[in-house]
């Protein structure tokens, strides 16, 4: 990326920095424990990238932008004859939604399946900025992350903040099926 424009390496540098360092409080491994348990401040081999950094990349061009949250499941209780159409998802203006590859658990087809379509969206440019969300205060996209991490992609950055973040900061959503 640097080769192609220098501003944009730097800017991607700068949010890779943001909340990198040590990652004494987080898992080695994907988390398989309740998706909404407390997160870690970081995450070991990426970055954390926060509203304003993640605002200044998307208008760079430069992330990828990967929305790992789960598929919307019909109510309990529903009874079984009523119809149920699912809510519409909303995400981030440009994502790519992936629902299922931010569970703690992925068969090796599905692990597999993750990193060929990400592999396919980022033309096999591993130094491509790849930026993963989800909901706040949610494992998923941290799990995603940590997949490509240990997938060899050099530039993955996490947001923690989500979409109710992005929302909150006054930044547009999107909907999509």
């Amino acid at each position: 990326m640097s080769r192609r424009c220098p501003e944009l390496a730097a800017l991607a540098l700068a949010a890779f920095l943001i909340g990198a360092g040590p990652a004494s409080d987080e898992p080695t491994a994907p988390w398989t424990g309740d998706p909404h348990a407390p997160l870690p401040a970081s995450i070991a081999g990426g970055g954390v990238v926060h509203t304003d950094a993640l605002r200044a990349l998307i208008a760079s061009g430069a992330p990828l932008l990967l929305d790992v949250a789960a598929r919307a499941e019909r109510p309990e209780g529903l009874a079984p004859g009523n119809v149920w159409i699912p809510p519409p998802h909303r995400d981030i203006t440009g994502s790519v939604w992936l629902p299922g590859f931010g569970r703690g658990a992925l068969a090796a087809e599905e692990a597999s399946a993750f990193q060929a379509r990400v592999a396919a969206l980022a033309n096999g440019d591993h130094d491509r900025t790849i930026v993963v969300y989800c909901h706040e205060r949610c494992w998923l996209s941290w799990n995603a992350a940590r997949r490509l991490i240990d997938a060899g992609w050099h530039h993955v950055l996490w947001y923690p903040e989500g979409v109710e973040g992005w929302e909150g900061a006054g930044q547009a959503l999107a909907a999509t099926r």
